[in-house]
């Protein structure tokens, strides 16, 4: 029987990691309020990027990810040093590598520098909703991908700011999926420990989102369906249960699932984000029923959308 993994999002860019074993507290009985789930529409307020729309550029060399490789073993496996390696993998998270994941390989820090540049796609910005929460301000940045391509790795760096307009605090805020699919939203999230959003203001700027090729092998097409949404009478939880399906012509069956469910409020800001993982083997046109809850970190829940990606086994 196939392992679910429920994640919980931690700080910075580490994985998104929740609902583990041994948890010193549990949840309250809450009473859930069925409703109808939509899809959630963003006021157009978005920042437009108008570039030129990139596609993946030749590189050194490719490496594919092995079961069991880490950043630091592959730098050092091709004797260079792992911030080259870094560099040249802005979007890559050292926490979420996967089997038939490609990494590129600089020959020299230099390689690395100019591996990282290219021009990224231009994805839809929505303003930040920042919220006091653990000790420090969780950041959420809604992201939309206008394009027909799903956009791979979309990185933006967040800044509070203050009222001189000089940041106070910068880090970067990484998505809960690896992919953005076609006209689909995510927030991009980031952590800020031990800091106030008193009197500070959050601005953004997109680094890094590159445009997939439908061919690329290292996704397979996948569904969601029978969604049912349940929110409690205070709009602080809601539990998302449905189905995904593989599509019936993936070439190959799914060995892991990520699935995020994202919370908006009612006037279409994001609210909260959960990510729920499972590993095994989904073969072409079978199914897969999932349940996951999600949290708000500030203003009712009004609404929950899901949105998933699988990657195929080695």
């Amino acid at each position: 029987m196939p392992a679910l993994l429920v994640i919980f999002l931690m700080t910075g860019c580490a994985a998104f990691n929740a609902g583990e074993a041994g948890s010193p507290t549990a949840l309250p009985t809450v009473m859930l309020q069925p409703y109808a789930t939509r899809t959630v529409f963003a006021a157009p307020t978005a920042t437009q990027f108008q570039t030129p729309i990139p596609l993946p550029s030749p590189t050194p060399f490719i490496y594919t990810v092995q079961r069991n490789d880490t950043l630091g073993q592959i730098a050092e496996n091709f004797g260079i040093r792992l911030q080259d390696l870094q560099a040249a993998n802005p979007g890559v998270v050292a926490e979420s590598l996967f089997v038939g994941q490609q990494l590129r390989i600089p020959a020299s820090s230099e390689d690395a520098q100019a591996i990282a540049a290219p021009t990224p796609a231009g994805i839809q910005l929505w303003p930040p909703g920042c919220f006091p929460s653990g000790g420090g301000v969780y950041c959420l940045v809604l992201a939309g991908n206008p394009f027909g391509l799903s956009v791979e790795n979309p990185i933006a760096q967040v800044s509070l700011v203050g009222t001189d307009g000089r940041p106070v605090v910068s880090q970067p805020a990484y998505a809960p999926l690896n992919i953005i699919p076609p006209g689909e939203t995510l927030p991009l999230v980031v952590f800020f420990p031990n800091q106030s959003i008193d009197g500070l203001n959050g601005v953004t700027t997109l680094q890094n989102s590159t445009l997939l090729l439908p061919s690329d092998p290292r996704y397979v097409s996948i569904s969601v369906e029978q969604v049912i949404t349940l929110v409690d009478v205070t709009g602080t939880i809601a539990n998302l249960d449905g189905v995904l399906r593989l599509a019936q012509d993936a070439p190959v069956p799914a060995d892991t699932i990520w699935l995020a469910a994202v919370a908006y409020a009612a006037d279409g800001s994001v609210v909260g984000v959960r990510r729920w993982e499972w590993q095994g083997s989904l073969q072409p046109g079978d199914t897969l029923e999932f349940a996951v809850e999600v949290y708000s970190f500030g203003p009712a829940i009004a609404q929950v959308k899901a949105v998933v990606e699988a990657r195929p086994g080695p």
